[in-house]
């Protein structure tokens, strides 16, 4: 169906000064390297690495069975002789999916939970080089300053990733912790330290890259991938800033939609593109999950100050749960300031969080979707937050639940309903917002 053809109420029109209004959360926020617009997916050539030549395995969540083998997704780009093809895709870069899998996370006690998409992260493949910097094979340097701050070295190793993203060997505890208390997110299966790896279509140790200075030459820095499971890997950002790929991504986000329906038997009819009260069924349903994810983190008192567009699946799902921390861990002493009793980060995700779900929204309304009514989305929110939402167990992580409640659903209420707009935190300061929270 030609989707020009459709006539969407008042209601469901985008908003065109809220779009521009959400231009102002700029690339400072969304991360560093997640540049999306005017650049497509593209295929490139992959090697297998192989265990204990090319790495050693450290670490495996044992809590996983699948239809394919787990060293099956180890591998690095090599686009002279590869002979895995992958699709590489805007903002991911070395983060590499492999579509097309089958698996399920058991934990004691808890319903299991299947993926569809096991996620390489630290395969090499370098953003520079599909901007028509040269190929990957003429590149002599993969480090670059670290203008995001993120690197204690000062330093980014590009394609690669080390032991702080994955928590030092913690993140698959973590996940599996984090996905036992219900929330919606990625799950670890495999973490490996790097040996060697291709370098100009050849196998080349680690240290002698270190001693070329290719890579960063520290005696502590031992570069590591990891492979970790998601139902889709493709993230709100995509959807709002693709043109090209937006109705495509919808499509694939509905084929997921449809397949976790059917595996964990929760009762939904199957939806399409092309009709309009299943397709409002996706948006509605996915303001339920997220209401889930904030009450759930709000339980666990825990926050990611990272919750943008880039870091939440089109399934609804929070990645790189590795900046997820305590709120009472936060050694930050200025990110610790209670707002009527509720620390400045978790009033921060939820900030993100109804951004997150905007984005969606107009990504939505530009792919010529029906979204529903704002109204009715927000209610679905609220009934996923408040099934979740433990008054006892938010009161016991240094949060006043009561006031939490309210921050959390004012500011749904701004953002999603009425529409108006809340300046990212990254630039201006909470009682910015005007908001009467008492």
């Amino acid at each position: 169906m030609n989707r020009a053809e459709y006539n969407l109420n008042p209601d469901e029109l985008e908003d065109k000064s809220e779009v521009d209004n959400q231009e102002q959360d700029t690339e400072t926020e969304r991360g560093y390297g997640r540049e999306i617009e005017g650049l497509e997916p593209k295929p490139e050539r992959f090697s297998k690495l192989e265990q204990d030549r090319d790495y050693d395995l450290f670490q495996t969540n044992h809590n996983i069975t699948a239809n394919q083998n787990l060293a099956e997704f180890f591998i690095f780009v090599n686009p002279g002789a590869g002979d895995q093809i992958r699709i590489v895709q805007p903002p991911h870069w070395r983060s590499i999916d492999t579509p097309g899998l089958e698996a399920v996370l058991h934990l004691p006690g808890s319903p299991d939970v299947r993926f569809y998409t096991a996620n390489t992260k630290g395969a090499g493949y370098l953003k520079p080089t599909v901007k028509n910097n040269g190929g990957l094979n003429q590149l002599d340097a993969w480090v670059i300053k670290d203008r995001a701050g993120e690197q204690e070295s000062g330093y980014k190793v590009l394609g690669l990733s080390g032991e702080h993203e994955y928590l030092k060997g913690k993140v698959i505890d973590k996940s599996n912790f984090l996905i036992s208390k219900g929330l919606r997110c990625e799950s670890y299966w495999g973490l490996a330290r790097l040996k060697q790896v291709y370098f100009k279509g050849e196998l080349v140790p680690i240290e002698r890259l270190k001693k070329k200075g290719v890579i960063l030459n520290r005696k502590n820095y031992v570069p590591e991938e990891g492979v970790r499971l998601l139902k889709t890997n493709t993230r709100i950002e995509e959807a709002y800033r693709s043109d090209q790929r937006r109705l495509e991504i919808f499509k694939t986000a509905f084929e997921i939609f449809n397949r976790e329906n059917k595996d964990s038997n929760l009762g939904f009819p199957e939806i399409n593109i092309g009709d309009k009260e299943q397709e409002r069924l996706y948006f509605k349903e996915f303001f339920r999950r997220m209401g889930k994810n904030a009450a759930t983190l709000l339980n666990l008192g825990m926050v990611h100050a990272y919750l943008h567009s880039s870091n939440v699946t089109m399934a609804a799902e929070i990645a790189d749960i590795g900046s997820l921390d305590h709120n009472a861990d936060i050694k930050d002493k200025t990110l610790k300031h209670h707002y009527n009793g509720v620390p400045f980060l978790h009033i921060k995700d939820m900030r993100d969080i109804a951004y997150d779900l905007r984005y969606l929204l107009n990504a939505g309304k530009r792919a010529g979707l029906h979204t529903g009514k704002r109204q009715d989305l927000a209610d679905s929110f609220v009934e996923g937050f408040n099934s979740i939402f433990n008054n006892n167990e938010v009161g016991q992580q240094q949060i006043d639940p009561d006031f939490a409640k309210k921050w959390m659903l004012e500011i749904i209420k701004t953002v999603i309903v009425e529409r108006n707009n809340l300046p990212s935190l990254n630039y201006s300061d909470i009682e910015d917002w005007g908001l009467d929270i008492h």
